[in-house]
């Protein structure tokens, strides 16, 4: 890692969690730092990534039935869009949704979002995040179904 004297870090982290794919291993993450930017400025004027974390959902009702009644606790991440915006990001936003997770007060998730918004004006991102924004939906009551 390299020290904090150094004037600009950048870092790339990435978390899996239910695809690892090895038996024992729950979660596996990678960082890397280093003192040069990831994305050129020039691919960041271009990508324009918007990025986010949901990492978890806190105070969640915990009932005892809910293990039983109900499937495990996920998160969608959706873009909220309004009629000027749909048109332009209803392709490059789409819904993220986590894997699920056991009920319980808090329920952990580190699902990064990344939505390269490149292709959209400046004036149409910027109204997006200004006026609209993202939306988080919890869900923690959705009935079990048969297969689950």
């Amino acid at each position: 890692r390299p020290s904090m004297e150094q004037e600009q870090i950048s870092e790339v982290f990435a978390s899996w969690t239910e695809t690892v794919g090895v038996v024992g291993l729950y979660r596996l993450e990678a960082r890397v730092w280093t003192n040069q930017p990831v994305l050129s400025q020039e691919m960041l004027l271009r990508l324009r990534p918007a990025c986010f974390t949901v990492d978890a959902v806190k105070s969640l009702p915990n009932p005892s039935s809910a293990c039983d009644a109900f499937a495990d606790v996920f998160v969608q991440i959706r873009a909220e869009l309004g009629p000027t915006t749909k048109k332009w990001l209803e392709e490059e936003c789409r819904p993220v949704r986590s894997d699920g997770r056991p009920h319980g007060s808090v329920a952990r998730f580190s699902v990064p979002v990344v939505w390269l918004l490149g292709l959209v004006s400046g004036q149409v991102a910027r109204e997006w995040l200004q006026h609209e924004g993202v939306v988080v939906e919890v869900h923690d009551r959705d009935p079990r179904t048969a297969t689950e």
